[in-house]
Order: C-alpha cells, then sequence, then structure tokens
C-alpha cells in the first residue's frame, strides 16, 4: 500500500451529469490514467468531500488537502495565491478560457478543462414547429419573443404554459450577479464587465439592464422550479426552451427517453453586442503540496494535468464515452481542437457563442454576495408588481380562435423549403431578420418584414430609473512548466 503523501488525490468539478451518480466517470479516468501511470494511487472525489463552492476553501489548499483542484475559476480570487503558477499553450484553447486562468502580472494558475454560460437550448419533438429568436439586437429578439409567447402559450392553441424555463424561474440566488452582468456586457459592451460590478456595489444597477431582465424574466414561470422540475416540464410538453448551462440539455434528451430532439442553441440578445459570459473550470495545483512532494510525485501531477486536458480525454468527457449507451452530455470543452472536429450543430452553434464571449470575472464570495444582495432587492421589488408579459399589447389582430394559417397570414410569411436547408442556413441567421418557425420534419416557414412593426412592451423604466439614479502581460518567469 502507497504511504498516504504519494496518493495522487483529485477534487472534481461536479458538472451537471446525465446520471445521478459519477461512477462511470470516475472509473473511466482512473482507468485511461492508470495507462499513463501505472504505479499511481489516485484517489479521484467528487461531490460531498469537495465542494469547489464552499465559503471557505482552505481545507481543500492547505497540507491536509488535494493536490489537484477543479475549479470554477469565478472563484479565483478566494485561492489564486495558494496554487501554482504553470506554463500553457494558449493557442489550445477558447480565448475567454485563456482569460479565466490568467492573473494579475499575465501568469497563468490552470489548465482549461470546461466552458459554461446561459444559453436558449433549442428541444423539440419530431413534426413540432421550432422557433428561432436567433442573432438578433434586443428589439428584434424582443419581438421575437412577443409572437412565440402569443402563438405558444395562449390557452386553446398549445399545451405549452411557458415559453422559456431555466435560470430566470428563481430570479435570485447565486448566479444572480453573473446573469444580471452577461445582460450588462449585451448593453454596454465587452469592455463594460468592471463597470458593471462598480455600479451594484454602489447599489446602483443600471436601469436599462434592469428592465430588460424583468422583461425576459416574463416568459418564465411565476412560480420558482426547480431544475429538474424544469426538465420534467419540458419533457410532459410543458415548457418549449431550456435556458441555462448547455449540459442540462443531455439531462432533458435523457429523461426524454428519445421522444426529443435537439435542434439548437442561442443566447438572448438583451442589448447589441450579442454577447454572452463564459464561465470555466479549469484544474490547479496546490501550491504546498507541491512543495512537499516528492520529484517523482511532482512528476505524477504534471502527468496527470496534460492527461485530464488532452484532447482524448475532453472528447471522451463530453460524448459521455463513459456511459452505457454513451450519451453527448453537451457539455463545453475549453480546447479549441473539439469544435474544429464536430459536425454537431448544437455544438457549431455553441462555439460560435463562446469562442467571442467575455471571460466571466472572479469575485470573493464576499463581493458576489454583495452583489446579490443588491440585486435580489431589486428583483424582489419587481415581483411585488404585475408581472411583466411579453405577449402583451402585441399590435396584430390575433384572437384566440385565430388559427396557424391566420397568424402566417397576418404576418406576411413566405415559404421556404426543406428542413435540411434550413439548418444550413442557420449558419447564416445573423444575416436573418424576423422570427422563423420550421417543422423539423421537412416543411418550413418564415416571418418576415412585418415583425418590423410590432411595438416594443413598455415597462416601468422610470420607475427604475427613480430607484436606481439615486492589457496583455508577458508570463511570469517563474512558471511550472510540465510540457
Amino acid at each position: 500500500m502507497a504511504n498516504k503523501s504519494d496518493i495522487l488525490k483529485v477534487g472534481l468539478f461536479p458538472f451537471a451529469n446525465i446520471e445521478d451518480t459519477y461512477d462511470s466517470y470516475i472509473q473511466m479516468i482512473s482507468r485511461e490514467f492508470k495507462k499513463v501511470s501505472p504505479n499511481t494511487d489516485l484517489d479521484l472525489v467528487i461531490g460531498d468531500k469537495f465542494n469547489p463552492y464552499a465559503p471557505d476553501l482552505s481545507e481543500y489548499l492547505g497540507a491536509d488537502g488535494f493536490d489537484i483542484l477543479e475549479f470554477d475559476m469565478a472563484r479565483k480570487d478566494d485561492f489564486h495565491t495558494k496554487v501554482l503558477e504553470v506554463a500553457i499553450e494558449p493557442f489550445r484553447y477558447l480565448t475567454p478560457a485563456v482569460e479565466a486562468v490568467k492573473v494579475e502580472g499575465g501568469a497563468h494558475i490552470g489548465y482549461p478543462t470546461l466552458c459554461c454560460g446561459n444559453f436558449i437550448m433549442e428541444v423539440k419533438r419530431s413534426g413540432e414547429l421550432a422557433i428561432d429568436m436567433g442573432d438578433k439586437d434586443y428589439d428584434e429578439f424582443k419581438n421575437s419573443a412577443y409572437v412565440a409567447e402569443k402563438y405558444m402559450v395562449e390557452p386553446n392553441k398549445s399545451h405549452y404554459t411557458r415559453l422559456l424555463g431555466g435560470k430566470l424561474d428563481d430570479s435570485d440566488g447565486w448566479y444572480l450577479p453573473f446573469i444580471y452582468l452577461d445582460a450588462f456586457i449585451d448593453v454596454h459592451g465587452r469592455q463594460s464587465l468592471q463597470q458593471g460590478i462598480d455600479d451594484v456595489l454602489q447599489g446602483k444597477p443600471d436601469p436599462i439592464v434592469v428592465q430588460r431582465l424583468t422583461e425576459f424574466s416574463s416568459l418564465f414561470p411565476k412560480k420558482q422550479l426547480s431544475t429538474d422540475q424544469t426538465i420534467q416540464a419540458i419533457v410532459n410538453g410543458k415548457i418549449a426552451y431550456f435556458y441555462g448551462f448547455s449540459e442540462i440539455l443531455g439531462k432533458i434528451l435523457d429523461a426524454s427517453n428519445g421522444s426529443l430532439k435537439a435542434f439548437g442553441a442561442l443566447t438572448p440578445t438583451l442589448g447589441k453586442e450579442k454577447l454572452v459570459l463564459v464561465f470555466t473550470d479549469a484544474i490547479v495545483i496546490n501550491k504546498v503540496r507541491f512543495e512537499q512532494a516528492s520529484e517523482e510525485k511532482k512528476k505524477v501531477i504534471g502527468q496527470f494535468a496534460q492527461f485530464f486536458t488532452s484532447a482524448r480525454i475532453r472528447e471522451a468527457v463530453v460524448m459521455g464515452q463513459d456511459l452505457n449507451p454513451p450519451q453527448i452530455r453537451y457539455l463545453l470543452p475549453s480546447t479549441v481542437e473539439f469544435y474544429q472536429g464536430t459536425n454537431n450543430l448544437v455544438y457549431t452553434e455553441l462555439y460560435e457563442m463562446v469562442r467571442e464571449g467575455v471571460s466571466s470575472p472572479s469575485m470573493t464570495e464576499k463581493k458576489r454576495q454583495d452583489m446579490e444582495d443588491v440585486l435580489t432587492k431589486c428583483f424582489t421589488k419587481k415581483e411585488k408588481r404585475e408581472r411583466y408579459h411579453f405577449s402583451k399589447g402585441i399590435p396584430i389582430d390575433i384572437d384566440a380562435s385565430c388559427s396557424l394559417n391566420d397568424i402566417l397570414e397576418e404576418l406576411d410569411v413566405e415559404e421556404s423549403t426543406t428542413a435540411d436547408e434550413v439548418i444550413d442556413e442557420r449558419t447564416l441567421r445573423h444575416e436573418v431578420r424576423g422570427l422563423k418557425f420550421w417543422n423539423l420534419d421537412g416543411n418550413s416557414l418564415k416571418f418576415t418584414s412585418k415583425l418590423s412593426n410590432l411595438v416594443p412592451h413598455q415597462c416601468e423604466t422610470q420607475e427604475l430609473q427613480e430607484q436606481f439614479a439615486s492589457s496583455e502581460s508577458s508570463e511570469s518567469a517563474n512558471l511550472t512548466n510540465f510540457s
């Protein structure tokens, strides 16, 4: 039996797995690393004994903690002084992922593994009409949502009760500051991130961003749903789309037992910038444990870092090769080569968004909590008013008895061709204006110019205004290079 100090102890990030346990994932990593380092005793920990979102991370990073840890780099400010600076190959990774593992002075402190962001995930039954609210600015996106809400949720027209389910079922919570910042960069641009943080910490959230998030939240159930409840509502045909991390798509498809198809992904555009805030998970090396390790163990630590971030292992994890049968997890690998080699339509669309995305800021838990406290008060006030609905006040003549053909005639629809051609068209949809409906089995219909005549719903902007008005440096010379 190996000495305790010789065991390689690794804490892994608990991504949203398709299965209830991570047993097959742990077994795959252990089995494959044994081929790289046959004599290493590997202790992989995921779940109760390693919580990467714990308020205090010090126990994991001490002399009795882990050798290697996989963290969400949104927590970087809580641990960056306790981990090694390392040499990475930036060209291998998505740009936001490289930014996420960078610290002041330009050095890197981790190897990116996964990225994630909040997207609208399109899932449909074969033969159903799928709605693309596409690559638009805010007014176009909102107009599209008006019609989608009207058609899909109107009583006697559809079995759906809400257009969207997911993160904004509950307007507060751990991710609320990040959802706010995601909207903020859409409105004010990629360079505005720090300003967005400062405004909230000063108690002055941007009234335009608050208004648009409030309008967007009206597409979600008023009653808070857990993720599992949202998944079941989508499978049961009560909610049309999921909003949140892409890996939930894998859980939705698994729960549907094949009745649902993955059709696409998009980012809700709450401004003109069409940006998504990108979170990055990365493995980091515990500095104190590394400094106390034998030369042989230091070598093994380097081997694991290279192994775990290799293209082969990243693809195996993402594509669910450990599952029986294999199932795509719809996790987002941080390595560019995965996307260059895939023909999966959903991944192609996700790649276009995340590679141009903005790296999520790192905040101490105290700063994040301070932002959450301010924003929760803001959105709690919104919940006390009558809930906004995108479908109110649509200036088109559609009553409860209208058929789909009536809607198409009212909106001046032109017929398109086949589903395959429509899917090809999706790659160019940044040039398309208006809302598109298409049938997954072949028939396609596209809304055209009359959408531009829809009048945006007016929210209580004045009330919000009154309430809320009151470069690259060189890497460090002292890097740990395992290449």
